[in-house]
């Protein structure tokens, strides 16, 4: 075979691999995780999405010509499901980065179709510290997002209608004080006109002046929000593609 390990989607029409996959250590173990994301319903919501967690792939690389079928939930340690119908989580962007500055991996994942705050296609973007999953043992654990105590923050969408948050997003260090930042595309945005498309950056010092669990976002506020950067006219579509 021409490949070490190939994994297969549980069903069809699951769109594994449609998304960005992320390698990372996310465990905190010094071996290298697989996430992956699946345009799929599980949860019984259509298109919701799912994000699987395949933890310590390196074994993998010893051989070759092995699959991995996900629909056998001994194949994956951790799936995140899309918290309601056409969510699409997953689908495009996952990305993953210390928000937190405790020195460890912290997950982010787009829901570009989302529709909290009864904004249809708003978009959002949940964040997911380390402590919500590192510690989560054994096999086939599903995980739902419609459950505000499965994620840290979810950030929403700040237009009516169609932002589709969570098309393009990042997670760097901008005011190099050695402490990751949000960015937060938002393609469909209409501030400089229909579909001119944003960029929110929140900073460091905003995500950790949260706590606890299921903290709800609206980008709508400007104060949940270090600053907005707006595409420059009409049709623009900032990050339509991603950054």
């Amino acid at each position: 075979a021409s490949f070490n390990a190939r994994f297969d989607g549980a069903a069809t029409n699951d769109g594994l691999g449609m998304s960005e996959n992320l390698a990372v250590d996310l465990d905190n173990n010094g071996e290298i995780d697989l996430a992956m994301g699946a345009a799929t319903d599980y949860n019984g919501l259509s298109n919701s999405g799912s994000v699987y967690v395949r933890k310590n792939i390196g074994s993998l690389f010893s051989t070759t010509g092995t699959t991995i079928d996900l629909a056998n939930n001994s194949n994956f340690e951790i799936r995140y499901d899309g918290a309601s119908a056409a969510e699409n989580i997953g689908e495009m962007f996952l990305k993953s980065g210390d928000v937190n500055d405790d020195g460890k991996q912290d997950l982010v994942l787009d829901a570009y179709n989302a529709g909290n705050n009864s904004r249809p296609g708003s978009g959002s973007v949940y964040l997911i510290l380390n402590n919500f999953f590192a510690s989560i043992t054994g096999t086939g654990n599903i995980i739902h997002l419609a459950t505000s105590s499965n994620y840290f923050a979810r950030f929403d969408g700040g237009t009516t209608t169609n932002e589709y948050l969570g098309v393009g997003l990042a997670v760097e260090d901008l005011d190099a004080n050695g402490k990751d930042d949000l960015l937060l595309g938002a393609t469909g945005a209409d501030y400089a006109g229909t579909g001119s498309g944003s960029l929110y950056l929140v900073y460091d010092d905003q995500i950790n002046a949260l706590s606890g669990s299921g903290n709800n976002i609206d980008l709508g506020t400007s104060s949940n929000y270090r600053a907005r950067i707006d595409g420059p006219a009409a049709g623009s579509n900032l990050f339509r593609h991603g950054m």
